[in-house]
């Protein structure tokens, strides 16, 4: 991948997982460490290539992603010297910012 790429993705938190009834019983909000393999998932499939991550500059979380809910990434992948610098924003249903990611990546 040459020069630097702006992508946007799509997903929906799947109720049905099991993963989502134990990490907050009470209201089942998507794990924010699940948020970043999202980015790590959604730059591999832009890139082509298998990455992974090396370096987590900031993820700051503002907001929940319940059971159900539809969210989007906004995706800036910018070509490094062993990888991908990413700037990630995501964004939840209503279209707030749910989480910012910075992170490298390594290629291969």
């Amino acid at each position: 991948m040459t020069g630097t790429r702006h992508v946007t993705e799509e997903k929906k938190v799947d109720p049905g997982l099991p993963y989502l009834a134990g990490h907050f019983p009470e209201v089942t909000i998507y794990p924010g460490v699940f948020i970043i393999d999202d980015v790590e998932r959604a730059v591999a499939a832009v890139t082509g290539a298998p990455v992974h991550l090396t370096h987590l500059r900031s993820a700051r979380f503002l907001r929940p992603l319940l059971s159900g809910d539809g969210f989007r990434f906004h995706l800036q992948i910018t070509p490094a010297a062993s990888g991908f610098e990413v700037d990630a924003r995501c964004e939840g249903p209503d279209g707030v910012t749910a989480a910012t990611i910075k992170a490298v990546f390594d290629a291969g």
